[in-house]
């Protein structure tokens, strides 16, 4: 596996702890930055052989290196990796002719398998 996807992996994580906790404790993505009410709210409905401490809260809500980093390798690619991508066979024709138009507005190219 690429360093590329670890690095998405690892962001995907951070996602889904955030799904679940915002879930978990009610609070809404608004007020997710008020990290005492987080904690707290984190804290009270957690299991207390579980705790997620400051340092998890911070890596899960806020913009920090792990989650730029896989934000940065979601975001960049080869474009000939890319026109695989979009000319996949698990997509619709319908969508794989849109991303087409996509990728060719993008690269001034129409994708190719290469």
């Amino acid at each position: 596996m690429s360093s590329a996807m670890w690095r998405i992996y690892r962001r995907m994580v951070l996602d889904q702890a955030r799904i679940r906790l915002l879930d978990l404790t009610g609070i809404n993505s608004e007020d997710f930055n008020s990290s005492g009410l987080l904690e707290e709210a984190v804290e009270a409905r957690l299991p207390k052989n579980f705790a997620l401490k400051k340092s998890a809260l911070d890596m899960i809500f806020k913009t920090g290196s792990v989650r730029q980093q896989g934000n940065t390798a979601a975001h960049e690619g080869p474009p000939e990796a890319i026109a695989l991508a979009i000319l996949g066979s698990d997509l619709s024709n319908s969508d794989r002719t849109t991303l087409a138009v996509v990728y060719k507005y993008v690269y001034g190219v129409e994708p190719a398998l290469e």
